[in-house]
């Protein structure tokens, strides 16, 4: 019987996907944290946050700096991933 959610991996390649269509450069990820960098982090997590309103995530805690900023998200068995954008130099 094939799996009824998304494994952890697809999970994130997901996020990735918004993340880079917000124009954020991925740096690094684990199973937890999806770490990216951008010009304007404030802006990008804006439209990541307004670009997973429209799907099964759901959000836990944002935070919007200048320097740096994340998003929280569950996904729909409750797991938490991270999404850290931080200014790039």
């Amino acid at each position: 019987m094939a799996g009824m959610y998304a494994s952890n991996q697809q999970v994130r390649d997901e996020l990735i996907a918004h993340c880079k269509a917000s124009g954020a450069v991925i740096e690094d990820s684990t199973p937890a944290m999806i770490y990216a960098s951008s010009a304007d982090p404030r802006q990008t997590i804006a439209e990541i946050r307004k670009a997973l309103a429209d799907t099964l995530f759901r959000e836990r805690t944002a935070h919007d700096g200048d320097q740096e900023a994340f998003i929280t998200v569950l996904d729909a068995i409750d797991r938490t991933i991270t999404v850290k954008v931080r200014r790039g130099l």
